[in-house]
């Protein structure tokens, strides 16, 4: 009976050491991976001094990540979602737990300083709409939103949503809700005090592709890739088709030659006309149709003589 006993007790504590094990196992494990480094970054974690990153370098839990100036740093989390840091960012992943056959799905990030571009990967589908958040020292930023844009620049908070469906940004003052091309501004120094988010408005061309240089690693030669212009966003397929937007361009071009070896001159006019329309943005897709023609209108005023 007393070898019963010490047998269940000895299996017992086996076990309770298994789970604990386990679970310091998980709190251990790599979240991600250093995929590409462009200049100099650190890594502190816990008390450790901070150490200089490398690609290929595993990514923890509550690591603080800071890039020097005019670096990049590129890292792939286990679920694919890709997290770039611009020039003199400063980024915390407080929190992230990926389990594709599993509910406890979610990502906590603090942007302190910097740039930070996130595009998400399977957890943001396997979480639910909240299961990415993102905290600044001016706002909590609640994502539902592929591919958006988050820029702490001292006393200024800039956000946007590229593609996806929706990002709530939050403090005290107020709630703004922005759309795929959209972004809001909140000027102050912290959470209390700060003013609220303005109102969404669609980015200009030049601040979207500003936002995307800062935060798009690519070799000297290549430049990074522009928006040709922001997209507002539509709630279903049909809206999307019928409330886009035409452009028309017209472009007149007028010719003269005068050559000493022939007894007269040549002139041509020439008008072009481009029309082409295009959608609004449905699910971070849009789509295009366009044509032009050209007119000798030169050839018509002889024939109008």
């Amino acid at each position: 009976m007393q070898l019963f006993f010490w047998r269940k007790y000895f299996c017992a504590v086996g076990m309770a050491m298994l789970l604990l094990a386990g679970a310091a196992s998980a709190q251990n494990a790599s979240v991600g991976t250093v995929t590409q480094l462009q200049g100099s970054a650190t890594v502190t974690q816990g008390t450790a001094p901070a150490r200089g990153l490398k690609n290929g370098d595993p990514v923890f839990k509550d690591d603080l990540f800071e890039t020097g100036p005019g670096a990049k740093l590129l890292i792939t989390l286990t679920d694919a979602t890709k997290l770039t840091l611009g020039p003199n960012a400063e980024v915390v992943i407080d929190a992230f737990v990926y389990n594709p056959n599993g509910g406890a799905n979610t990502a906590a990030l603090r942007v302190t300083a910097g740039a930070m571009r996130l595009v998400a990967g399977a957890l943001e589908k396997a979480g639910g709409p909240q299961a990415i958040q993102v905290a600044t020292p001016v706002a909590t930023i609640g994502i539902r939103g592929t591919d958006f844009f988050v820029e702490q620049d001292g006393g200024h908070l800039s956000v946007a949503l590229f593609s996806g469906y929706r990002v709530a940004v939050t403090n005290a003052a107020g709630e703004t809700l922005l759309r795929p091309g959209e972004g809001t501004d909140i000027w102050g120094p912290d959470i209390k005090t700060a003013g609220a988010p303005t109102q969404a408005l669609t980015w200009a061309p030049e601040r979207v592709n500003r936002a995307l240089g800062l935060v798009t690693l690519a070799r000297a030669t290549e430049r990074t890739l522009p928006y040709a212009q922001p997209v507002a966003a539509a709630d279903d397929v049909g809206t999307a088709l019928i409330q886009g937007k035409f452009k028309i361009d017209g472009r007149y071009r007028y010719e003269y030659v005068d050559q000493a070896s022939r007894p007269q001159t040549a002139t041509a006019s020439t008008l072009r006309l481009r029309v082409a329309y295009e959608t609004q943005s449905w699910n971070g897709f849009f789509a295009g149709v366009g044509g032009e023609i050209a007119l000798n209108i030169s050839t018509l005023g002889r024939e109008c003589q």
